[in-house]
Parts: C-alpha cells; structure tokens; sequence
C-alpha cells in the first residue's frame, strides 16, 4: 500500500515539476547573473551606476531564488502530505534504497513519456 501511495505522489510531483514555472525562474537567475557580471566587469561604467545596477539584479536574484524555492516545495508537496498522512511507515520506506531508486526513475521515465521533447535538449 504504501509503494502505490509513493508512486502516485510520485507522478504528482512530476507533474508539479512539468506545470510549475521552474525553468523559467531558473533562467531569469542566470540571465540576471550573466548581466550582472557584465555590469561589473564593465570599464565603461562608473562605480556609482555599477552600485544602482547591481543592488537591482541583487534584488531580481534574489526574488528569482525564492520563487525557485516555493516551486520546488510546491512540486515535493504530494511526499510531504504522504509523509504527514503516513507518519512511521513513509519515513521507512523512503529511506530505502530500492525505493530511492524507484522512485527516481518511476519520476524520470514519466517526465520523459509527457515531454519527449526533453529527450532531445539533454546532452
């Protein structure tokens, strides 16, 4: 009972992770990162506007991180309401390796069979 409990919250999970605007906040880090160290790297721009700019992608950063964080609590939530629900039993069976396992590749062949476009973007 509890393996089906665990699959299931698995492709909850997965599901979150596909629906949720994860990468794009990811992305918006990077950006604001790469900007950031131009920004800084720059001669042309004066210490004084390097201050301004930077504080600004601090900010940006910042608020990207914690979204990413809220995401991913968002996307993990179905493991925590098992975990709740459960109690004794879920903390067992997670620690588990073949159900670390499980659960890894149940969650990884299920993105891959909703998204096969992912197959093609990993290196």
């Amino acid at each position: 009972m509890i393996l089906l409990c665990l699959g299931v919250s698995t492709f909850m999970a997965s599901e979150l992770f596909l629906r949720l605007p994860l990468l794009r906040c990811l992305q918006r880090i990077i950006s604001n990162a790469t900007k950031a160290t131009s920004v800084l790297r720059s001669r042309k721009i004066s210490d004084e506007w390097k201050e301004k700019v930077l504080s600004a992608y601090a900010i940006r950063i910042g608020a990207n991180s914690i979204l990413v964080f809220l995401f991913m609590l968002a996307a993990v939530s179905p493991f925590i309401l098992l975990g709740l629900l459960m109690k004794e039993d879920f903390a067992v069976a997670m620690l588990r390796f073949d159900v670390l396992i499980g659960i890894t590749v149940l969650g990884i062949g299920y993105v891959l069979i909703r998204r096969p476009s992912l197959c093609r973007t990993i290196p």
